[in-house]
């Protein structure tokens, strides 16, 4: 009896692995996708100003959100909507369409002209909002949730 293997009461196999929680792919999909909802508004919003007013066209309209605005809306909503199907290229798109996010938030200098610690506030809110994306798109409980996808 003192050879400890096949004894009554033991398990010969270790407890399967829980199933991964999907918190953090559904909450990248979920942000990634009202991101891009919201650069898609941005992106209308710059297209009509950009075509429509010579006036506001050096103030609120620059050439660099026009190619960065549509890329992040494109690959975020479509990152999101394959994220939530448990497709590895949505993980990728969303993490791909935020750094198209940060390549708009740093593209024209002209735009962040700080005076202050207060005008920093929202910059670095968002930043962080940004970055909490990409942290959650990349997790690896994200891959582990995505790889377990059932074909049916």
């Amino acid at each position: 009896m003192s050879y400890p293997h096949n004894q009554f009461g033991q398990q010969r196999y270790p407890a399967p692995a829980p199933p991964p929680n999907n918190a953090t792919a559904v909450l990248a999909a979920t942000f990634g996708l009202c991101l891009g909802v919201w650069f898609t508004m941005g992106t209308f919003a710059t297209y009509s100003i950009w075509s429509d007013d010579e006036k506001f066209r050096s103030l609120f309209a620059s050439e660099p959100q026009l190619i960065f605005r549509p890329l992040a809306a494109m690959l975020l909503v479509a990152g999101g909507i394959l994220l939530l199907r448990r497709l590895t290229v949505g993980r990728v798109f969303v993490i791909v369409g935020v750094l198209a996010v940060f390549g708009d938030a740093f593209a024209d200098p002209t735009l962040r002209i700080v005076h202050g610690i207060a005008d920093l506030i929202f910059p670095v809110a968002f930043f962080a909002f940004y970055l909490a994306i990409v942290v959650l798109a990349a997790h690896p409980a994200t891959g582990r949730w995505i790889r377990t996808r059932t074909y049916a």
